[in-house]
């Protein structure tokens, strides 16, 4: 798919067509809404056209603009917010519906994801299957730090630890994304279910996230690598 066109106003790139960010997606039994319990829809409509140009350009953007300025005084706190619009960016630029902090309605009844879990993002995939992607988002800003946990991806792999298994199950995969804001140890080590993404400042951002959790799919023969 290619990528959805943008136009330049006043130097600011907007995304067309925002509005059509999912409220809901289903798959089979599967259903999830947006809880949005973090900002409206018109928040993360903006967040994510700045998310165009990476997570410098962002913050730069929050601080010149009130609403965003006012909600997070302190740009630490905004920044899981700017990781999710992030990974949204990443999808919806490739044509793909994406729905923001997804809550689990309904599963299947021998589906290990839990009703009423809530994700960073939801990924409806289209490819050789039709399954929604459920990610938890971290973004590690600080060189030493503790790797995040996923609380809401590993208690999943922990009773199934294989995704092709949990999609026949649920019609969607649970999968963790550690934005590298600054390089990980060379020794981290990162669990299976969580990819890492990496150079995540500026514009190729939303390339390399999503190229990171396209591989991923592809390595996991959940889709077919294209010719």
């Amino acid at each position: 798919m290619g990528d959805r066109p943008y136009v330049d106003v006043l130097n600011f790139m907007v995304l067309m067509d925002l509005n059509s960010i999912e409220h809901s997606l289903a798959v089979g039994e599967l259903k999830v809404y947006s809880k949005r319990t973090s900002m409206s829809f018109n928040y993360y409509e903006k967040l994510i056209s700045w998310a165009e140009h990476g997570l410098r350009h962002m913050k730069r953007r929050c601080e010149k603009e009130a609403w965003c300025n006012e909600r997070f005084k302190l740009l630490e706190q905004g920044m899981g917010i700017f990781g999710n619009a992030l990974v949204l960016c990443s999808f919806y630029t490739k044509g793909l519906r994406v729905i923001p902090e997804p809550v689990v309605q309904y599963t299947e009844l021998d589906c290990p994801i839990k009703v009423g879990t809530t994700y960073d993002v939801g990924i409806l995939i289209e490819e050789d299957v039709r399954f929604i992607l459920l990610v938890e988002v971290k973004l590690y800003k600080k060189s030493r730090e503790n790797i995040p946990s996923f609380p809401n991806v590993e208690y999943i792999y922990e009773d199934i630890p294989k995704p092709l298994t949990i999609l026949s199950r649920c019609g969607a995969i649970p999968l963790g994304i550690l934005l590298e804001a600054n390089p990980l140890p060379k020794k981290a080590k990162v669990p299976p279910y969580v990819i890492r993404a990496n150079k995540i400042m500026g514009r190729s951002a939303r390339k390399n996230i999503y190229k990171s959790v396209m591989k991923w799919l592809i390595n996991k023969q959940i889709i077919k690598a294209k010719d």
